[in-house]
């Protein structure tokens, strides 16, 4: 069964989530009053999900997703609030909540956003799993003439040679900055010839760049 933390400051909302929170795949639900009581609790607990009120003293719903996120980041937190709205909603998807729900609508889509959450979680834990079993893999990737792509892409082919027994962290880095180099040598050189120019900076060669990738 899973193990859920509700985290809330006023002791009959509390209550309230965690009996709605119960109902869930009869998942064992326990309880803290402020954020400092809930890390120490996720220390001693490892809860599978978090749900935490936004508006708490001293340490606030987003404070404790950044905490949580920074020292667990394995464990997923669903952010709570009286005051629903999309702005909210897109403050804590950026801190690093992994959903949102007004608590208007908790009795209505909590046991929903609490399934999805889980299904993504154990995805994302088990994919790892899979991926060290790799032996031997082909991407072909066609970018766009965007550099920005460019760093992206390095960090996506990195994240694959973390997956396989090849070195050790400090070499796949240094395969990545050769790889980007490179990337960005084709890029400047091959797609747009941005040669001899005197003293040229990054600043410049990109201008050059967008300049000739507008003309095709």
């Amino acid at each position: 069964m899973p193990t859920l933390l509700v985290v809330d400051d006023v002791a009959t909302d509390r209550l309230r989530i965690a009996g709605l929170a119960v109902r869930w795949m009869q998942s064992t639900v326990l309880q803290a009053p402020d954020g400092a009581t809930a890390l120490l609790m996720i220390e001693q607990h490892q809860p599978d999900i978090v749900l935490t009120d936004l508006h708490m003293p001293e340490m606030d719903g987003l404070q404790l997703v950044e905490a949580i996120r920074d020292q667990y980041p394995y464990i997923p937190v669903i952010l709570m609030t009286a005051d629903g709205s999309e702005e909210i909603a897109a403050i804590a998807l950026q801190k690093g909540a992994a959903s949102y729900v007004p608590k208007r609508n908790l009795a209505q889509n909590l046991e929903r956003t609490l399934q999805q959450v889980h299904v993504t979680a154990r995805d994302a834990q088990i994919q790892p799993e899979i991926m060290h079993q790799i032996q031997s893999t082909k991407t072909e990737l066609i970018l766009y003439n965007d550099r920005q792509l460019i760093r992206s892409t390095v960090g996506l082919l990195v994240n694959f040679l973390r997956c396989m027994p090849l070195g050790d962290e400090t070499e796949r880095m240094r395969t990545g900055i050769a790889l980007e180099e490179a990337m960005l040598n084709a890029y400047y050189h091959g797609n747009f010839d941005v040669n001899g120019v005197a003293g040229a900076t990054p600043q410049t060669c990109d201008a050059i760049a967008a300049e000739r990738s507008s003309d095709r």
